[in-house]
């Protein structure tokens, strides 16, 4: 892959991320590729690199590498997506949609857990809904593995309850300490809920 130095890609800020003061992004054509820069701290771009370069799932953004800059910080090269995240959603969807799109997420959150993956950031910023009602999970930077699993419907991504797999999560030195204390409301369930909401409030201003 080309080097992002002095690459065509043009600063970017995400609706989602304008509270995110402490990284900056970036998206452009990179090695012909359409692609989107988080740029941050390297060891945490580094290990969110290698968290996603282990998984393989349509329903997750992919990771095309990661590269040291030369002011000291490095780049997450992402696949540049197409889509609305939940929190910015303005469209009516049906409910045979909406139960489509869970199913779907949920596909994805079970892939995880299949790979003792824990998101552990599952919200209405990190679902992206693309033109084609498929739900995009991204930003992997507070993901871990755990060593103890529990009943797949009581895990924290999926129902937003504490089982045995949230409770055997350690923090990496150095990254950022979850849960810390607060409690774990996001799962599929909680962004199904933000999806239906921002579809009732769309259908009903369309009135």
């Amino acid at each position: 892959m080309a080097a992002l130095n002095g690459a065509g890609l043009q600063p970017y800020l995400p609706p989602t991320r304008t509270r995110n003061a402490d990284r900056s992004y970036m998206r452009g054509t990179l090695s012909g590729m359409q692609v989107f820069a988080k740029i941050w701290d390297p060891l945490r771009i580094e290990r969110e690199h290698n968290f996603l370069a282990a998984l393989d799932h349509p329903g997750i953004v992919r990771c095309h590498g990661w590269q040291q800059l030369s002011d000291g910080r490095a780049a997450l090269i992402l696949q540049q997506c197409a889509g609305t995240a939940v929190e910015n959603w303005d469209r009516p969807l049906t409910d045979a949609q909406l139960r489509l799109i869970e199913l779907k997420l949920t596909s994805t959150v079970e892939y995880l857990y299949d790979h003792g993956c824990f998101h552990a950031d599952l919200n209405e910023s990190n679902v992206l809904i693309t033109a084609e009602l498929e739900p995009l999970l991204i930003d992997f930077e507070f993901a871990v593995r755990f060593t103890v699993r529990a009943d797949f419907m009581h895990s924290a991504d999926y129902s937003g309850e504490f089982g045995a797999d949230f409770a055997s999560l350690q923090p990496e030195p150095g990254m950022h300490e979850f849960p810390g204390g607060r409690p774990y409301t996001y799962g599929v369930q909680y962004v199904l809920g933000k999806l239906r909401a921002a579809s009732e409030a769309a259908g009903t201003a369309q009135c």
